[in-house]
């Protein structure tokens, strides 16, 4: 990038006009530059741009070890345009850039990989407008890289139900960093966050709407008392009419499945125990049976709305989400046992996150090359 290019690209930030990847393609450059300053003189100015920036998107902190770090993410962060070129301008030519950081780390995005009934692969977040025609099946099915949306959609109302059964699965998975969003041909909504599988066909047939999932996925199910929807995981089935709700089924971590409308029937076949959800209501599949509690269902699904909101979760809960996000690794044995309580944009840097979430004065934390993240105390403490 030119110091040309750079400059417009800070106007268009102080204006409020970047994308959230331009946006954070600056803050992390900004942070970068606060790392490798050494003079006296060099690191107050930087330090006291770099305040105004986090005043300017709202970071706040109790001195306790537990945590209330709230952040709003603002586009038109409070930066001195000029400061800032003039560092860019004096700085390109001599900073010697060192091994990988957490400012360098972006936040994920609109990625996945489409898998057809064929065995072909797609890549959601390369190939765009229509993707494939199953004419057997009377099936459209498109793609809008733009808003990271992949659409199933039935060619004419007598393909919309099919005689019998249909073998034509296909299988979308999202990567670390990615999440994408899937509209099935009856009109069902899916919402994939990172590192998750869904399995469903082409055209749903028979008389139930079925699909399998690995991993996190929020849930607007198209109504349809005729043909119940149900979702299958590992060892937990979620049968509905038509309703909202999130699912989360990562191996070796709890289920947890999350109620926001309507009502839900879980059913665990290897005990054949049930349960019925209302909404505000959280189910935790255990070894036999649920636990189930009432939560604030709009902080539980906070991710689709591009936010973290931890409340008293235990920092190794809330650090396997930031992972999966920012597609890094954690050392879980260096992490101190606390909770964390924030609300975090999950289009921040990860060094924005992990600063925010600083628990205590006793840690900082490291990252070496190979995206792995790990705490360590500091000297003296």
């Amino acid at each position: 990038m030119t110091d040309n290019e750079f400059t417009l690209l800070l106007e268009r930030y102080s204006k409020g006009e970047c994308s959230p990847e331009e946006a954070a393609v600056v803050e992390a450059w900004f942070n970068q530059y606060m790392a490798n300053a050494t003079g006296k003189s060099e690191l107050t100015d930087l330090q006291g741009t770099r305040s105004r920036i986090w005043k300017g998107i709202g970071v706040k902190h109790k001195p306790a070890v537990k945590l209330l770090a709230v952040v709003r993410y603002a586009a038109a962060a409070l930066i001195v345009i000029g400061g800032i070129t003039w560092f860019y301008i004096n700085h390109n030519n001599k900073t010697n850039f060192k091994p990988l950081t957490a400012q360098e780390i972006l936040p994920g995005g609109n990625k996945a990989t489409l898998t057809l009934a064929n065995g072909k692969k797609i890549s959601l977040n390369a190939q765009n407008d229509t993707i494939a025609i199953d004419p057997a099946l009377g099936v459209l099915i498109s793609n809008d890289t733009a808003t990271g949306v992949v659409t199933y959609k039935y060619q004419n109302r007598k393909t919309e139900r099919g005689n019998g059964e249909t073998n034509s699965f296909n299988t979308i998975n999202t990567p670390t960093g990615g999440q994408y969003k899937l509209q099935l041909p009856d009109g069902t909504i899916v919402i994939l966050n990172a590192l998750t599988q869904i399995k469903f066909p082409s055209r749903f047939a028979g008389s139930t709407r079925e699909v399998t999932l690995i991993g996190e996925a929020y849930f607007e199910v198209a109504h349809n008392p005729n043909h119940p929807f149900r979702v299958n995981t590992a060892d937990q089935q979620v049968a509905v009419l038509g309703t909202h709700f999130n699912v989360s089924a990562y191996p070796h971590q709890p289920t947890k499945t999350t109620l926001t409308q309507g009502r839900v029937k879980l059913t665990q076949p290897s005990t054949g125990a049930s349960q019925p959800l209302n909404p505000g209501q959280q189910a935790e599949l255990i070894s036999r049976g649920f636990n189930v509690k009432d939560v604030i269902a709009s902080d539980e699904i906070a991710w689709i709305d591009g936010m973290f909101i931890f409340t008293k979760t235990p920092i190794k809960e809330a650090m396997q989400q930031i992972a999966r996000w920012y597609n890094i690794e954690v050392n879980y044995q260096t992490l101190p046992n606390v909770e964390l309580q924030a609300v975090l944009s999950r289009k921040l840097t990860l060094a924005q996150v992990l600063d925010a979430i600083q628990f205590s004065d006793d840690y900082e934390y490291k990252i070496n090359n190979e995206r792995r993240l790990e705490y360590v105390r500091k000297r003296g403490r």
